[in-house]
């Protein structure tokens, strides 16, 4: 995924764009200031213990006035869609857990650790009936 990205960005915009691909387990932040990050289907694959220590690594890179993308799944709160939605989630937690060992049993919001970081909710879209969740997140430190 990372080299589909890195083919489609222009030779005038390579030097501004960096990717980082590691293991968020061992990663150690580096002194670099990040002021967009993008985690798409990432932070659903972590239980609360672990976006304990996910979340504030990831933010201690975030500039002051950072942005934030995320999309995730997404459990709505009532109706047809949240049972649907919660058949679905329940089956790829199942299916992950055996074939990749994945930590998580369900899912969980982000968005208390997020706001704990100073990010603030910018934007919200959901599609295929609020299964799927793309947000967009704003940090603006200097105003606090």
């Amino acid at each position: 995924m990372l080299i589909l990205m890195q083919d489609n960005i222009g030779e005038r915009d390579r030097n501004r764009i960096s990717f980082l691909q590691a293991d968020i387990r061992s990663w150690q932040a580096a002194s670099q200031n990040f002021d967009l990050l993008v985690t798409n289907f990432f932070l659903d694959c972590f239980n609360a213990d672990e976006l304990d220590r996910v979340i504030p690594a990831v933010t201690s890179t975030a500039t002051k006035d950072a942005h934030w993308l995320i999309s995730d799944f997404n459990i709505p709160s009532r109706g047809f869609a949240k049972w649907r939605a919660a058949i679905i989630v329940g089956g790829l937690y199942r299916f992950f857990r055996f074939a990749a060992g994945l930590s998580a049993r369900q899912l969980i919001s982000p968005q208390p650790w997020l706001e704990r970081a100073g990010f603030r909710l910018h934007r919200r879209r959901e599609i295929d009936l609020g299964l799927l969740r793309s947000d967009w997140w704003t940090r603006d430190l200097d105003s606090e």
